[in-house]
């Protein structure tokens, strides 16, 4: 795993002259040696990496395939090395892994919050997608049967998830709770 720490450690030798090794560092050979060769792309480049390092390091974590927000505060952060899994553990729980299961445990959460029901927008608010993948990924729960579809008086669709219901939405019209 790629770390933020060592990314500014190794981005600091572009200081007295020796640039790109960030750059080799986040996986980006091809841009590392033009930045040896070039002095940084002239200092402009080593810049503007010094401002949008988090970013890069996020870029190379997703090229390993470990997916969450780079915090500049895993700068600070005491015994925190490249190859430490702490940063894995501070990520929440489902952040890792494909997109289908994160846009999965977004529309378990967001029934869980709801007393079981689950409505696309609010899923797609939780996922940070469309609502177009919302709805897909909500459409195939219902297809193996783990909720099913209701329609709001509104026309409003809802999913609807047994495992999650609480007395204030058991048994009930999904307009009650709303």
């Amino acid at each position: 795993m790629k770390s933020l720490r060592y990314a500014y450690l190794f981005w600091l030798l572009s200081l007295v002259g020796v640039c790109g090794l960030h750059r080799l560092y986040l996986g980006k050979p091809l841009s590392g040696l033009l930045f040896l060769f070039t002095g940084g792309l002239f200092g402009i480049g080593t810049i503007y990496d010094a401002l949008t390092m988090p970013g890069l390091v996020e870029q190379a974590r997703l090229r390993e395939g470990i997916v969450g927000k780079v915090e500049l505060s895993e700068l600070f952060d005491e015994g925190r090395g490249a190859g430490d899994q702490s940063w894995q553990s501070r990520t929440s729980p489902g952040t890792r892994g494909n997109p289908e299961d994160r846009l999965q445990l977004a529309v378990l959460k967001v029934a869980k919050r709801g007393g079981g029901y689950a409505a696309a927008g609010e899923v797609a608010l939780e996922a940070g997608t469309s609502l177009e993948q919302a709805r897909e990924a909500m459409d195939v729960l219902a297809a193996k049967g783990l909720c099913e579809l209701r329609v709001r008086s509104t026309g409003a669709l809802v999913y609807y998830f047994i495992d999650f219901a609480d007395e204030r939405t058991a048994g009930n019209d999904p307009d009650s709770f709303a």
